[in-house]
Formats: structure tokens, C-alpha cells, sequence
């Protein structure tokens, strides 16, 4: 009975989640198009004028500590790039991003932020390895968002028992799914996909943040895409253990050799590369 009523309040504040900012909607469906132009992306971060403040302060803290003076949005997103724009969007539209109001046994928020980011870059250099037709900056942002029902649960769990909130904790951190489900009745791919539903994201992140764990229950259309994301997010976890006897209890679907062929080799160097990225990225958010 208990889990019933967390299952029915989980999900019932997923359906309640604040809406996404006009600006950050209309960038994230500009960046799931493959046509789009980089100047779109210039002008709506122009009209807005957090965005604008956000994305100069950002390439000014990259641009070589200060030595570089970036002064034009236009300068500024040319430098960081739409992906890093969208990141800046999100995290500041998205207060659930960013950890503030979590309490000492509550799920480490910031951690989840840097597991996203890192799967966010993974698997962008995953969609450019592969020989698929993706949008990459669409694989960035679905990478991004993959995880973000942990952040509505974990929002959720707040003033629940200490107890709780560090069972699901360590859910979250060892991608126990069926865990998730026996604790609270549902898990944060489902109670993502409805936030993704009621702030009317494209299909394709919609799809990655419901079926990133079981790629192929996705639909066929967009199972490409998944599977990048699942791939990118297998990365991160390597990255983030740095040791192959805990890498080996997170598994890859091996459906993904039906749109790309990796080897562990050329998943390495992926690897490398992302967290090359990372660390470059991750030291001014």
C-alpha cells in the first residue's frame, strides 16, 4: 500500500514538473532538426537575456582563464558550440540540475548532473564514430536528459526517511532498475518520460530518456539514437568506476552492433576521448 501511494505521488509530480522556458523549448526542437544553422541558435540566445549572460559568462571562464575576451553572443556561441549552449539552457531552466535544495542523505544531485554530462559527451563522440546519419548535438542533448527522472525522485524524496532516500541512492548509482521498482513502484526512466511527455519534447529525446536501459523496446525509428545513448552511458559509468571488475556489472546491450560495429578497442578511445572533454567542460558548470 505504502509503495502504491509513492508510485501515484512520484508520478503525479512528474506530471506537475514546471515547464521548460519558451527559449529553451524552441532550442532543444531547433537542435533536433539536422538542418538547422548555427545562426538560429545565435539569435534565440540573443532575446533572451539570462541565456545571453550564462552562455558569455561560460565561454569567458573556458576561454583560456580570462587571457581571451569574449564580448558577442555571437562570438560566444561560436566559441562554445549549440551543445554547450543547450547544456547552459537546461541547467538553468531545470532547477533540479543543479542540487540546490538537497538535504545531507538525499541523492547526490550534482553527481547525477556530472554522470549526465558525461554521458551527454559520450555519446556525441559515439553518434560522430558511428557511420549512422545522427544528429549529434541531438545525441548530446538526449544524453543529457537521459537521467533526469533520478532528479524528480530525488526532489520527491525529501522529506522522506534518511533511510530511503540512501536505498535509492544506491539504485541510482549501481543502475538497479528492478530495485527502483520494488522500493517505489516505478523508476526514473518512466517517471522521466512523463516529464519529457508533459514538457512536449521531441519524440526522439522522448524515447531516449523512456527506453535508455532496454534499447530495444524503443521504437524501431528511433532505436539508432537509443542505443547511442545506451552506449554513451555504459562509457560513463567505465569512466566514472575506473575499474573493470565494476564495469563488468553494468551491461551493454549487445543489440547495438545492429547499427554500429565498435570494438572494445574503438570504445576505449571513446572513452578517452570523452573524458578528455569532460574534464575540459565540467571544471566551469
Amino acid at each position: 500500500m505504502a509503495q502504491e501511494i509513492m508510485r501515484r505521488e512520484i508520478l503525479e509530480s512528474a506530471r506537475k514538473m514546471p515547464r521548460l522556458s519558451g527559449n529553451t523549448t524552441h532550442l532543444l526542437e531547433l537542435i533536433s532538426r539536422s538542418d538547422y544553422d548555427i545562426q538560429e541558435v545565435i539569435d534565440l540566445v540573443r532575446h533572451d537575456s539570462t541565456l545571453t549572460f550564462r552562455v558569455l559568462m561560460m565561454a569567458n571562464s573556458v576561454a583560456m582563464s580570462g587571457i581571451i575576451q569574449i564580448s558577442s553572443i555571437d562570438r560566444a556561441v561560436l566559441y562554445l558550440g549549440s551543445r554547450i549552449v543547450v547544456a547552459i539552457a537546461l541547467k538553468e531552466a531545470a532547477p533540479h540540475f543543479q542540487g540546490k535544495k538537497q538535504g545531507c542523505c538525499t541523492p547526490r544531485l550534482e553527481e547525477l548532473w556530472a554522470h549526465d554530462l558525461r554521458t551527454a559527451i559520450a555519446s556525441r563522440e559515439v553518434a560522430r564514430a558511428s557511420e549512422l546519419e545522427i544528429n549529434t548535438d541531438m545525441a548530446f542533448t538526449a544524453g543529457l536528459l537521459h537521467d533526469f527522472g533520478k532528479a524528480v525522485i530525488s526532489e520527491y524524496l525529501l522529506d522522506k526517511s534518511p533511510d530511503l532516500q540512501e536505498r535509492i541512492q544506491d539504485c541510482f548509482f549501481v543502475r538497479s532498475l528492478e530495485k527502483e521498482r520494488e522500493l517505489l513502484g516505478t523508476d526514473h526512466s518512466r517517471v522521466g518520460h512523463i516529464v519529457a511527455q508533459s514538457w512536449g519534447l521531441p519524440g526522439s529525446l522522448e524515447m531516449c530518456i523512456r527506453h535508455h536501459h532496454e534499447p530495444l523496446d524503443a521504437p524501431k525509428a528511433y532505436q539508432p539514437l537509443v542505443h547511442i545513448v545506451h552506449v554513451g552511458d555504459f562509457l560513463a559509468r567505465f569512466s566514472e568506476n575506473g575499474r573493470e571488475d565494476e564495469f563488468l556489472q553494468y551491461s551493454l546491450d549487445n543489440g547495438f552492433q545492429n547499427f554500429f560495429r565498435m570494438s572494445l578497442d574503438e570504445l576505449a578511445i571513446i572513452s578517452l576521448r570523452s573524458d578528455e572533454e569532460f574534464n575540459r567542460v565540467s571544471r566551469v558548470f
